[in-house]
């Protein structure tokens, strides 16, 4: 019975669709736990708003942890505002 090509093609397509579907929620588990991160980042910087309201809060989308390297002329920029330059 397995050597029929029914049998074959029923499995190859059974192990696609779960695969498929691995792969989809490992995909919605990503998203959501981005989702999540982004709402605790947002959190967070409410939060030193909030308790800094002189500070003056710079968001540059697209930054790296190492922000200095993936956006240097932005921070070039806000260093010089800063320092009066």
């Amino acid at each position: 019975m397995s050597d029929s090509p029914e049998y074959k093609g029923s499995n190859s397509r059974h192990h696609g669709l779960m695969e498929s579907a691995h792969i989809s929620s490992r995909l919605r588990t990503k998203v959501a736990a981005e989702t999540a991160a982004d709402a605790e980042q947002a959190r967070q910087i409410a939060a030193f708003e909030k308790a800094q309201p002189e500070a003056k809060s710079i968001r540059i989308a697209g930054a790296t942890h190492y922000i200095f390297v993936s956006n240097r002329d932005q921070v070039v920029a806000e260093i010089r505002t800063f320092l009066g330059e």
